[in-house]
């Protein structure tokens, strides 16, 4: 396998990895761990390096192997439906306990809940159509990505009670608790993503003299140092991680830059027969399928041990949950295989 297809799916696995320990973290175990520095130290894990690294991936390789817009459209409405499917499977044991058991809980912000799926779906459909009608044009993705970022701390939200507003506005800006990835200001990661693939796409051999001049990340890595205790706080506190500004935004932007160069240095370093690298690939590039099963799997399981697990067993969480979806997803895979032998797995 060459670098190049490498890199991609490493981060994929490693932010995916990522998720898991922070959904473990933010539903399993005691509240008052959050406060700690541990606990911090897990959301930080949880932020940057998983969820916007993943979508700023996602936008970069959207325009860098581009795809017919029609196809781009089909895979985004497919990626919505997923998320609600997903709201549904997340939440089933919750959902059976209302409406069967009488639990006084309102089932709507569970069902509309705001997760990445959606964020993505609508990036795909946003991006493929601004690329048709305005091709090939970097510095409009790097504005909008700008503009993004900068609207969640200027635009004003909505504050009333009615669902009919609310439920929609979720999707694009709110600050409601079930609104984790509303279109501004995480659209900006997918618009930084694809407007740095249009610009490598011109000179393809930017990116690999890049990495090999590691001078270069002087500037990114000055920026992350000085602005740490920013980054970290925002990393580490929720509402304000989800509902961030251009600030943070510029700054996650210049971690995702180190990271990713360290991660590139690892991939050279690292032999591809290493069972620790062999699985954040397959764990890449299965990361759709990995990620539902996970969320399954935690989600169902939270409406029963919600904030109640103590700290010193959440790498025996992690741990369970890793091996558990990884089974589920290569089962999945099987399956596929069986019944769809022309197809590739790795992409269900």
């Amino acid at each position: 396998m060459s670098e190049r297809i490498n890199l991609p799916d490493l981060l994929k696995g490693i932010a995916v990895v990522l998720m898991v320990q922070v959904h473990l973290t933010e539903l399993f175990i005691e509240d008052s761990f959050l406060s700690s520095q541990i606990g911090k130290l897990s959301l930080f894990f949880g932020g940057v390096p998983a969820a916007p690294l993943f979508m700023t991936v996602m936008g970069f390789f959207l325009l860098y192997i581009p795809k017919p817009v029609s196809l781009n459209l089909k895979r985004g409405i497919k990626l919505i439906f997923l998320g609600f499917m997903l709201n549904g499977g997340i939440n089933l044991h919750l959902f059976v306990n209302i409406f069967f058991r009488g639990w006084a809980i309102d089932p709507l912000p569970y069902f509309f809940g705001v997760d990445i799926l959606f964020l993505a779906g609508f990036s795909v459909i946003v991006i493929s159509l601004l690329n048709k009608f305005f091709p090939n044009n970097a510095f409009l993705f790097f504005l909008l990505a700008l503009i993004f970022s900068a609207s969640s701390t200027i635009i004003p939200v909505y504050s009333g009670d009615s669902y009919c507003i609310r439920v929609p506005l979720a999707y694009i800006h709110s600050y409601d608790w079930w609104s984790y990835f509303p279109i501004i200001p995480w659209m900006a990661y997918p618009f930084a993503g694809a407007s740095v693939a249009l610009v490598i796409r011109k000179n393809r051999f930017v990116i690999e003299h890049h990495y090999k001049k590691p001078f270069l990340l002087i500037i990114p890595l000055a920026i992350v140092f000085v602005f740490w205790s920013f980054g970290y706080k925002v990393s580490s506190d929720l509402f304000s991680y989800y509902h961030h500004g251009v600030r943070f935004f510029i700054w996650a932007i210049m971690l995702l830059l180190v990271f990713t160069s360290l991660v590139y240095f690892l991939d050279n370093a690292v032999s591809n027969k290493n069972l620790m690298k062999r699985y954040l690939l397959w764990t890449g590039k299965n990361v759709t399928a990995f990620y539902v099963v996970q969320w399954l799997i935690i989600g169902n399981l939270a409406t029963s041990l919600y904030k109640s697990q103590s700290p010193l067993v959440l790498p025996l969480w992690l741990i369970a949950v890793l091996a558990v979806s990884s089974l589920v997803v290569r089962f999945w895979r099987y399956i596929i295989s069986q019944h769809l032998p022309n197809s590739n797995p790795k992409n269900h």
